[in-house]
């Protein structure tokens, strides 16, 4: 049942990654455990990789090198249908090569590792959002929005794209369907610090924009007070990324309407979303 599936779920999420970089499995483990499961064994292997490319990113290109021999290649031209399990893990470790690459901020070699990982899984939705994740790099915020869309579509409980995609609307200026972004996750993701940035920013946008004076006093008190709480979550989970500039749009909103324009206006500017999904 689905209740019951949820519930492993559940209790497997915040688990398998304390597993993978404990140590506790070993690459020699698995070599021997699983020496006559290539495809598992690939996997795994990709996985321990994954939990140790920050710290020793050299070893875990050589795990991903070694995982990828073990799986056999599709071959060209056929259905992802026919050789799906043996896609799957290629996806995974291409994205996860990708993700070393940007690490080392080599975002053209990344890019090509995240395009290898689509043509071979299409479905993959974290190589979806990682790829918007290097268009926004490289300022090109309208194909950063179609891969964020795709993602989404792919997996609606990811919670990255969702900001990625927030962030990129908001870089091009347009503040309401970046608040529409901000919408989606909440209703996921109710407590989701970027999120609640950039609907902050997004509100604090709105009373800069000429349009703002055809508010009515009363909507504008009621917009101010809840972009105050949405940077003032933001601020509270986040405290590492909250700056100045924050902090200045953050009092801007909590100041009476007559006293708003003493504030100098701040640029606009996005947090930026460090780590990456394993």
């Amino acid at each position: 049942p689905d209740e019951q599936l949820q519930e492993v779920y559940d209790a497997l999420t915040p688990a398998l990654p304390q597993i993978f970089s404990s140590g506790a499995i070993s690459v020699q483990m698995i070599m021997n455990v699983y020496r006559k499961e290539n495809l598992f064994c690939a996997f795994a292997l990709a996985r321990v990789a994954a939990a140790m490319r920050v710290d020793h990113l050299e070893r875990a290109l050589g795990l991903f090198d070694l995982a990828r021999r073990k799986v056999q290649e599709p071959v060209a031209k056929s259905s992802v249908a026919q050789f799906l399990p043996e896609r799957s893990v290629l996806s995974y470790v291409d994205r996860n090569v990708g993700v070393c690459s940007a690490l080392l901020q080599k975002w053209e070699d990344a890019a090509r590792h995240w395009r290898s990982s689509l043509h071979i899984f299409p479905a993959n939705a974290t190589s979806h959002y990682l790829q918007g994740k290097y268009f926004q790099e490289i300022g090109k915020y309208n194909e950063a929005v179609e891969c964020h869309m795709r993602a989404i579509a792919l997996d609606p409980d990811f919670k990255l794209p969702y900001q990625g995609l927030g962030n990129c609307h908001l870089l091009r200026g347009d503040l309401e369907e970046a608040m529409q972004a901000c919408l989606a996750c909440f209703r996921r993701h109710p407590d989701a610090p970027f999120a609640q940035f950039i609907a902050g920013q997004c509100i604090y946008r709105t009373f800069l924009a000429p349009t703002s004076r055809y508010l009515s006093p009363e909507g504008r008190k009621i917009l101010a007070e809840k972009g105050v709480r949405a940077l003032d979550m933001a601020r509270r989970r986040s405290p590492e990324q909250w700056n100045e500039t924050d902090q200045v749009m953050f009092e801007y909103l909590k100041a009476p309407e007559d006293q708003r324009s003493k504030f100098p206006t701040q640029e606009l500017h996005i947090w930026r979303l460090h780590g990456y999904r394993p």
